[in-house]
């Protein structure tokens, strides 16, 4: 499967890791590229409306939003997860990206 930034914000958004993070980023942006729409928990979750997130695990919890569109996941919004819930400002965010997205 092909995958895809927004655009890069989401670049920045990744970039304002320490190495070690980011390339446990890439490892897990390999194998959404390897198993696409199969690849489940833990390294990926429904998050509802069309919305999914990618889970990388360690000493901060990084947290990837994307979705599917035109054969593609496009990875929309890039976080450090610091609570159980998803805050509402980074949903609101890739929300709203997914909605520009669809409608170009």
């Amino acid at each position: 499967m092909i995958v895809q930034l927004y655009d890069q914000s989401v670049c920045g958004e990744i970039e304002q890791f320490q190495v070690n993070i980011r390339a446990r980023i890439f490892k897990s942006i390999d194998l959404l590229t390897i198993f696409g729409n199969l690849l489940g928990m833990p390294h990926s979750k429904a998050l509802g409306d069309g919305l999914y997130e990618l889970r990388i695990h360690g000493e901060q919890n990084i947290r990837i939003v994307y979705c599917f569109y035109r054969q593609r996941a496009v990875l929309l919004h890039c976080f450090a997860k610091k609570s159980q819930k998803t805050p509402r400002a980074d949903l609101h965010c890739a929300r709203q990206r997914r909605k520009i997205l669809t409608q170009i």
